[in-house]
């Protein structure tokens, strides 16, 4: 009867979490990371590739895509979820892709909860997954359009899947199990940590003979389907399968135990703040009893050796930790509440039931308490950016044919390059490019960022000035055809420094106004951004382009109203058709 009784309650947690990600959603991509994950899966939707092939020099192309040859760009992230997002965006358009990851994190609760049940109870299965139903890291890569949330729904699920298999012998669970733990390191190159303590664990577990042999080669089988379909297509890409995106620019290496040492303190302290918070340190001495308790080690070593790795991994990157670091441990969150959950259950053991009613109703509250202001906070700062560029592709959908070329400031660029309707040009790319010799760098094994500009500045590099802008607005020109028209989207200011350099024969044509409504304020900040306080909050430094147009490179990282170089500061857009006029 408690079956019957706790399920549908964990579904109705489902629908309404679900229902609150999408109080805040909004139709559109405003991260850096979205961009490369969303525009992979329209290659993939739309040509059956994972590469960008460029038409012109001017095109646009986003941060996270290296060119491999002369005018291909492959993105340094792997081809996993824009795999699944493709399957949405072929069948039912771009704008289904974006409801995947908030799809994702909702079930990854259901997956909780089953798992959940399987080890402990139905009562504390439900607990564990109201616990990260509130969680505001979670809920935020939710919608931020990473690819975490669907790193933490295979995890969970492979790890419920592994755990039917084990508990009734079933090769078919371990088959399932295998494909889930492979599918990790296609959707995050170093969650394949996950999948390697999978196999120890399993391997040990068949040497105690708690497994047999046959449960091993199911999940081996079963993973080794989409991990070999990432090492043909890592070969095709960069001509060997062992070879990642990230080679491009050298990030897999930058790991050190200087690294760790100048980063763990702080991901301690933000896991206890930001992360996990009470769950965490109820979690890790929950690992403790599990690993110490005869009858529960297994789920212990398991649940360890799945959080320990992939932590002291990320602790030894090169990259200092940020507000936004914790969406590297965001799937550990799942696995620290479960182990918290058990804890509870194991301490209140044999103790009447309002001890366990009043410990589930304190952590509840708690975390209540803690978690949904966060979650909103942080989801309401990324709903304004991204209602910014939705209201914006609104207008422009409604005035600019498909096909047409269209120069707007990258922020919105990345945007519709996902939709793929337009040619797309980003502002910076129609100001002078530094040129520069391609030195070899000092230190060979040190992190690079990839280098999209090259195809500019071999093709402009050498020009400034007026013979500048002429040969950028020919390639323009030339690039549109005859047939497409042209269209500008920018701020005043940049529409008259544009104007300024234009022929007298060409002319722009106002088509509508841009409203941008201004960002969140200080509260936003303190949650919302992508670097450490105090660093490039919403502005960028440095002297405007000729154009009016700010620098193509941040100082700093951008804060939480900006979206790449467009700032959400009230000042509104205006897209304009150019016309090019003949004497």
């Amino acid at each position: 009867m408690k079956r019957t009784f706790y399920l549908p309650l964990s579904l109705l947690l489902v629908a309404g979490h679900f229902t609150f990600l999408m109080l805040y959603f909004q139709p559109a991509i405003s991260t850096p990371d979205a961009q490369s994950y969303f525009v992979q899966a329209k290659q993939l939707a739309l040509t059956a590739k994972t590469y960008v092939a460029l038409e012109s020099v001017l095109q646009y192309v986003g941060p996270h895509w290296c060119e491999t040859r002369p005018g291909r760009f492959y993105c340094t992230h792997p081809p996993g979820l824009p795999a699944i997002l493709a399957l949405f965006y072929r069948l039912f358009g771009p704008y289904a892709a974006l409801w995947v990851n908030p799809l994702l994190s909702s079930l990854t609760l259901l997956g909780l909860f089953l798992l959940a049940r399987l080890w402990i109870s139905e009562g504390w299965a439900l607990l564990a997954a109201g616990l990260m139903a509130v969680n505001p890291v979670t809920n935020e890569h939710a919608l931020f359009g990473f690819s975490h949330a669907a790193v933490a729904f295979f995890l969970v699920w492979g790890l419920f899947f592994l755990a039917r298999g084990l508990k009734t012998h079933s090769t078919w669970w371990a088959l399932i199990a295998g494909f889930c733990f492979g599918l990790l390191p296609a959707i995050r190159y170093a969650e394949s940590v996950y999948l390697l303590a999978a196999g120890v664990f399993l391997v040990i577990s068949v040497l105690k003979q708690h497994a047999s042999w046959r449960t091993l080669a199911a999940f081996a089988l079963g993973a080794a389907l989409p991990l070999g379909a990432l090492l043909i297509r890592n070969q095709a890409a960069y001509g060997v399968f062992w070879k990642t995106g990230y080679a491009l620019t050298q990030e897999q290496s930058a790991f050190g135990l200087g690294y760790f040492l100048q980063n763990s303190p702080t991901y301690l302290r933000m896991m206890l703040g930001d992360g996990g918070a009470i769950t965490f340190g109820l979690g890790v001495m929950g690992l403790a009893f599990l690993c110490a308790y005869p009858k529960e080690r297994s789920k212990g070593l398991l649940l360890t050796i799945l959080i320990v790795p992939i932590t002291v991994l990320y602790m030894s990157w090169y990259w200092t930790p940020d507000l936004q670091s914790m969406r590297f441990l965001l799937p550990t969150f799942y696995l620290y509440t479960i182990a918290a959950v058990w804890l509870l259950a194991f301490l209140i053991h044999n103790r009447p039931k309002r001890s366990a009613w009043a410990c589930a109703l304190t952590l509840l509250l708690l975390t209540l308490w803690w978690g949904l202001p966060q979650s909103h906070q942080r989801l309401i700062s990324l709903k304004t950016r991204n209602r910014a560029l939705a209201n914006a592709t609104g207008i422009i959908e409604r005035h600019v044919e498909k096909g047409s070329l269209i120069i707007a400031p990258e922020g919105l660029c990345q945007h519709l390059d996902f939709l793929g309707s337009w040619r797309l040009v980003s502002l910076p790319a129609l100001r002078p490019q530094p040129f520069h010799e391609q030195a070899p760098s000092a230190d060979s094994s040190a992190p690079r960022g990839p280098q999209r500009d090259a195809a500019l500045q071999r093709r402009f590099g050498r020009l400034s000035g007026e013979d500048f802008f002429a040969a950028v607005t020919d390639e323009v020109w030339t690039w549109a055809g005859t047939k497409r028209k042209v269209y500008l989207v920018a701020n005043e200011d940049q529409i008259a420094g544009f104007k300024t350099n234009l022929p007298l024969t060409d002319t722009l044509v106002t088509v509508e106004r841009i409203e941008l409504t201004a960002g969140e304020t200080q509260s936003a900040r303190m949650s919302g951004g992508f670097g450490p306080p105090g660093e490039a909050e919403g502005e960028f430094q440095g002297p405007p382009g000729p154009m009016g147009s700010p620098p193509d490179q941040f100082q700093g990282r951008p804060g939480p109203n900006q979206i790449f170089d467009l700032v959400l500061n009230g000042e509104p857009l205006w897209l304009v058709q150019w016309r090019r006029g003949t004497l």
